[in-house]
């Protein structure tokens, strides 16, 4: 396991410009495993008043989210994230914990409003349901339907109560109620000129603001919500870019016909972890299983 020769040139292009250490941090989505090779990448370092992270994911757990940004905060000062590309979802949620958001030209933020599985749910509905789909039922049957809010809420929810167990209503609130926690003691680091009624205000607008949750939030829309945003300089976007997408390629071209990486951390001092999808050969007549491991490489070479 090595890491590619314009990953290293592009970190240290990004680290020199910085003038401080930077990671790379690019997986599909955020485990809970991660944060142990994170924490292992991080104390190999030195300390640093300033962590620069380049970020790429889908998203992934909350509550993961909410620790990889508590971690981070353990080694720095003021925390950097760079967004090249994607880091939707629960990767827009780890980005309100930046104390500086540096995003490129094709950076893409979303919509935070959390999924979470319809235990109960009917069969032919979705496996993930956003807690704003269940939300939006409400104002759909008043819109489409004209159905006056006051006569029909006990309706709405009694319809609602036998497509879902009840139980699974009640998650849906939790999890909302959790991501907007979450997201409210992130944001706190970011914008400390902030009132609490002006952070609530961009939280309400990333949870219920947008149609889809795959509605893309670009550099200047997180501007105009008033995150403190920077733009990189041509040689910083470069390398952001080659960074990312040279590491990428290992999802799209696996080395191995039995393996695919699912994720990366890699520091420009020389620490490298890959996240990957295998399996474990069985008995001759029992074929194998599908495992999901972490391997990781330290400056010094060790595993």
């Amino acid at each position: 396991m090595s890491i590619p020769p314009q990953v290293v040139e592009a970190l240290s292009t990004l680290e020199r410009s910085r003038n401080g250490p930077v990671i790379a941090y690019v997986v599909h989505e955020f485990s809970d495993t991660d944060i142990y090779f994170l924490y292992e990448c991080l104390r190999s370092m030195k300390g640093a008043r300033e962590l620069n992270m380049v970020l790429y994911t889908n998203g992934g757990e909350i509550d993961v989210t909410r620790r990889i940004a508590l971690l981070l905060y353990e080694f720095c000062d003021e925390l950097n994230i760079m967004v090249p590309d994607n880091s939707v979802s629960s990767g827009t949620l780890l980005c309100l914990a930046a104390h500086k958001l540096t995003l490129g030209p094709m950076a893409r933020l979303g919509p935070i409003d959390p999924h979470i599985s319809a235990s109960g749910a009917s069969a032919n509905m979705p496996k993930k349901i956003s807690t704003e789909e269940i939300r939006a039922f409400r104002e759909m049957a008043s819109t489409w339907f004209s159905i006056c809010p006051t006569e029909s809420e006990n309706e709405t929810f009694r319809a609602l109560s036998q497509w879902f167990f009840p139980a699974t209503l009640g998650a849906f609130y939790r999890a909302d109620m959790n991501v907007r926690s979450i997201a409210a003691e992130l944001l706190a680091h970011q914008r400390l000129d902030w009132t609490e009624d002006e952070r609530q205000r961009v939280i309400d607008h990333l949870v219920t603001g947008y149609h889809s949750h795959s509605h893309a939030i670009t550099r200047r829309d997180a501007q105009q919500l008033g995150l403190n945003i920077h733009f990189p300089t041509r040689e910083e976007e470069n390398a952001m870019w080659e960074c990312t997408h040279i590491i990428r390629e290992h999802y799209t071209n696996p080395r191995d016909a039995e393996e695919q990486v699912l994720g990366t951390i890699v520091s420009g001092h020389g620490y490298h972890a890959e996240r990957v999808y295998g399996s474990t050969s069985l008995a001759a007549t029992e074929g194998s299983i599908p495992k999901i491991y972490w391997r990781s490489a330290t400056p010094d070479g060790t595993r």
